[in-house]
């Protein structure tokens, strides 16, 4: 709420209209944006990957988080503190309390603004270090370079979905997944747009 409002504050003055050249810079980042949610956002509600219901999971935290347990407990031995990454756990609880809206689903939301922040970020950043207005494609590189693993072998006995993330195998083993199975460890999903802003501040050039 407060960087709301320190944003409206700060744009809160007469701004130029955007000429025709001005919005065509904006169309091909937005249409990448679009279409990689247009392939993310099925992988998110559609599923639970990694560590999302777990007895010590992100939606268990969250609902301690909404249910005055803090700091959260280790469900099997309650006495404990849950030693664990949890303020991804702090920003779905406070949404579905805001929004009223179930658990599982503000794990869902708050993964895909985190994937659109992070889209937006690499697209300056690379234009930033490029100079050049096709630095947007940094985003695409960068994000989906890995892959989208639509298809890819199961490792026998995991459930066919994992696919979709890249839980991918070469006969019992696992492979090291593309950048987008990282996503859906959620920590990642709100620390790589973060850690990626703090560079971006970090190198403008302005004082």
């Amino acid at each position: 709420v407060c960087g709301a409002l320190g944003y409206m504050l700060h744009f809160l003055r007469p701004l130029e209209p955007l000429s025709a050249p001005g919005l065509a810079r904006w169309r091909a980042p937005l249409g990448g944006l679009l279409a990689s949610l247009f392939l993310v956002a099925p992988l998110a509600f559609g599923w639970a990957f990694h560590d999302e219901v777990q007895l010590y999971s992100h939606l268990s935290t969250a609902a301690q988080l909404q249910n005055d347990v803090y700091p959260p407990r280790y469900p099997t031995f309650p006495a404990w503190e849950l030693r664990y990454h949890y303020m991804f756990n702090v920003l779905t609880a406070t949404l579905s309390a805001l929004a009223r809206m179930r658990t599982d689903v503000a794990i869902d939301v708050v993964t895909l603004c985190g994937w659109a922040y992070l889209w937006v970020l690499a697209s300056a950043w690379g234009r930033r270090i490029s100079g050049h207005e096709a630095g947007w494609l940094a985003a695409p590189v960068a994000l989906l370079g890995g892959g989208y693993v639509a298809l890819c072998n199961v490792v026998q006995g995991e459930c066919a979905s994992c696919l979709r993330v890249g839980l991918c195998g070469v006969g019992e083993e696992f492979v090291n997944p593309p950048f987008l199975s990282y996503l859906f460890q959620h920590p990642w999903g709100i620390g790589l747009p973060l850690g990626l802003a703090a560079l971006l501040v970090a190198s403008d050039r302005a004082p």
